[in-house]
């Protein structure tokens, strides 16, 4: 009994790996948001100003006061200088370690290690200075280089993302990025809850203002875990992205060939098949010969690209209706890295020059910009500025928010952190539930979800434009429970366009664009929060109501193409010629010729 209970537990803990690794990722690194924000407060107000400790305390309940506000343009200034200086070199290693990613699927626990060491090592250097609290502020952010080295949130969202497409079918990867996504949503909450209380207890080293240094050291502590928990846990078997795309494609899709493959093996689909011809009656024969020879050639052009397409991958049987190159294997020789072999499992000899190397980085570029049949990379960009778009109105929502409460509802601090983890936690759990229902119950696509979740973001900021009130900010804040589905949604529809071995690649250039958003948020809207305030706060919310059209345009302007491509599809794949008067049986073109009937001439001499 025991047994079998472990046995459970571990199905659901193998199944669930990669969201237990980013819950515990996120939830630590968030952790330290606050109490850093405080310690930098704390050295401006206690070491620059030169002001009591009552009075710092006092500081963050008079948000009008002139020294408040300087501090908050000093702290806003560091935090500029901080998300810089781990962003760009984390870009430049997710781009690097992208097509590394796809190559080699086998290290991806050790590349998803790499955030964890460099938290570990970033809470180390921030406990030196909550001991060092005569230094300057800005020595804080120094440390956040090293930390930008070992690619922070971007490696993590890209790892994350590309297992997910890698082991999940396309039927169900729109669930699993919803849970993702969910699952690590609920690390913020939990982060602000442990933080505070954490913040709030006696120091654990004496001669400290506050408990820092409790607080980076559970930190580090859960990070040291999660790092040994992706290492034990994840890929613990080696393999190749390409070997096992190899594997998948033995896998046939629901193309027309393989009806017809299906007709060879069952007797009741011999009656149907894709490519069924109508040839010409016996009355003009050479014109018969003639339309059988090109409807033959035309029959041999639709058997190839079938069954390319029967070789296509598990995952990408519905992929809007673009052929997969993937299945034909067209890589360049100049893919594949020196440590693997093309046909066979991979080497376990490589060096740092290869991982490092400028090709991969060129790949990746290469991956994201390539043409791509049915008008693919032009739905790659439309997705990829749509998903920019939407994650800049969810975060700037998130920053109006906060100004409004504290300046227009004068609302506490604690009451807005409060309200927006509940609403987190709201969103967190609705959408899941609603994504379950839609898919497994209700079989829409992802476009359906998509439309959907940017629906309900655009009309709660709609609710919040036209009626700037506390009712009006909580029934927006229940209108938005569905905003979830949007960007998985979106990362679902990009997973249908991309290949199987460029996922990673993909989504290293996506994410790289994401995570600039937020240090442009901090620079537009410091100084335009303080002046909308003061005279129209609403305008703010009906400008991001402007930016949400570009998503919801994209939604329509893809559906609108995998339409057309499907008809198209549709129109290809079956060939009717249209018979003479004296018709004959209908024939399958598949049907070998039986042996020619030695038809002799008659003679008029007899």
């Amino acid at each position: 009994m025991i047994k079998d209970r472990c046995k459970e537990i571990q199905n659901v803990v193998q199944k669930i790996r990669i969201e237990l690794y980013c819950f515990l990722y996120f939830l630590a690194t968030h952790m330290i948001k606050l109490p850093l924000n405080q310690l930098i407060f704390d050295k401006l107000c206690l070491n620059d100003y030169r002001l009591a400790a009552d009075s710092c305390e006092s500081l963050s309940d008079e948000p009008d006061s002139k020294v408040y506000n300087q501090i908050e343009t000093s702290m806003v200034n560091l935090a500029i200088y901080q998300h810089l200086l781990s962003i760009l070199p984390s870009i430049i290693l997710t781009l690097f370690l992208g097509h590394w990613i796809d190559l080699r699927l086998d290290h991806l626990r050790y590349i998803l290690a790499l955030p964890c060491i460099g938290g570990a090592m970033l809470n180390i250097f921030l406990t030196v200075q909550c001991i060092n609290f005569d230094a300057e502020p800005i020595d804080t952010i120094y440390p956040y280089i090293i930390t930008g080295f070992s690619g922070i949130e971007i490696l993590v969202i890209t790892g994350a993302f590309t297992f997910i497409c890698k082991t999940t079918d396309s039927k169900y990867r729109s669930i699993r990025f919803i849970i993702l996504d969910s699952i690590s949503a609920l690390a913020f909450p939990l982060a602000n809850f442990l933080s505070k209380k954490l913040l709030s207890q006696s120091p654990w080293i004496l001669g400290q203002y506050r408990n820092y240094i409790g607080v980076f050291l559970i930190s580090g502590t859960i990070l040291t875990f999660t790092e040994f928990w992706v290492l034990i846990t994840l890929l613990t078997k080696k393999s190749n992205s390409a070997h096992s795309s190899r594997r998948q494609s033995r896998k046939f899709s629901q193309a027309s060939a393989y009806s017809y493959y299906k007709s060879l093996h069952d007797a009741k689909a011999r009656r149907v098949t894709a490519f069924s011809l109508q040839f010409p009656g016996p009355s003009v024969r050479r014109e018969s010969l003639v339309n059988q020879a090109q409807a033959r050639r035309t029959s041999v052009a639709n058997i190839l690209m079938g069954f390319s397409l029967m070789n296509k991958p598990q995952g990408q049987r519905q992929s809007l209706g673009t052929l997969s190159e993937d299945d034909l294997d067209t890589r360049r020789p100049s893919t594949i890295a020196q440590g693997v072999n093309r046909n066979n499992a991979p080497t376990t000899d490589f060096t740092l020059s290869q991982v490092f190397h400028y090709t991969n980085v060129t790949m990746t570029l290469k991956s994201f910009l390539r043409p791509r049949v049915n008008n693919g990379r032009v739905q790659l960009m439309c997705l990829t500025v749509s998903m920019i778009f939407i994650f800049f109105a969810i975060n700037s929502e998130t920053m109006i928010d906060q100004s409004l409460t504290r300046n227009i509802f004068r609302w506490t601090k604690t009451h807005t952190d409060f309200v927006t983890d509940m609403k987190r936690l709201g969103i967190s759990l609705a959408s899941v539930v609603v994504m379950i229902i839609l898919v497994s119950l209700a079989k829409l696509e992802d476009l359906s979800i998509t439309m959907i979740g940017a629906c309900s973001i655009l009309i709660s900021l709609l609710v919040k434009g036209f009626y700037v009130d506390p009712i009006g900010f909580y029934l927006s804040a229940m209108i938005e429970i569905f905003f979830g589905l949007t960007l998985a949604g979106f990362r679902s529809l990009v997973t249908r366009i991309v290949y199987n071995y460029e996922t990673a690649k993909v989504f290293a250039i996506i994410a790289c664009f994401m995570t600039l958003i937020h240090p442009t948020q901090i620079f537009i809207f410091h100084k335009l929060l303080n002046t909308a305030m003061q005279s129209k706060p609403n305008v703010l919310y009906l400008c991001l109501c402007l930016t949400l059209l570009i998503p919801i345009k994209t939604i329509i302007y893809v559906g609108l193409t995998h339409k057309q491509t499907v008809n198209q599809r549709k129109s290809f794949c079956s060939i009717q010629i249209i018979p003479t008067s004296h018709s004959v049986r209908p024939a399958n073109v598949f049907e070998l010729p039986g042996p020619k009937q030695d038809e002799r001439r008659k003679s008029n001499r007899f």
